[in-house]
């Protein structure tokens, strides 16, 4: 039986262009920054599923969370949901997303 909790948030954007309390970068930013980004590793091969569970894993999808996991959709995001089945909880409060939005999901057992 799985124990621990299972955390969705959902994150926003601002749409108003640059908001008083909001600090955005220029668009050349990452470019010219001379601070060090922590160290990670990409991969090209294998499935998300397969790689170590200490991962931070990013699915880039459609609006939709997750996907066609309920219907006849079986790609990266729907194997996911397959996998760890308490992420369907997750469309009963977040059906859908806009442009400016993305749901963070923490504490799902990756094994």
């Amino acid at each position: 039986m799985p124990s621990g909790s299972v955390l969705f948030e959902q994150k926003v954007l601002s749409l108003d262009h640059r908001p008083l309390f909001i600090s955005y970068p220029d668009a050349d930013a990452w470019s010219k920054s001379v601070i060090p980004l922590y160290p990670f590793e990409t991969y090209s091969l294998g499935s998300i599923e397969d790689h170590s569970t200490d991962t931070l894993q990013v699915d880039f999808t459609n609006k939709y969370f997750g996907g066609g996991a309920l219907h006849k959709g079986c790609v990266q995001e729907e194997i996911r949901f397959i996998i760890n089945p308490e992420l369907i909880a997750g469309m009963l409060f977040l059906p859908s997303m806009v442009d400016n939005e993305a749901i963070e999901i923490v504490g799902i057992d990756t094994k």
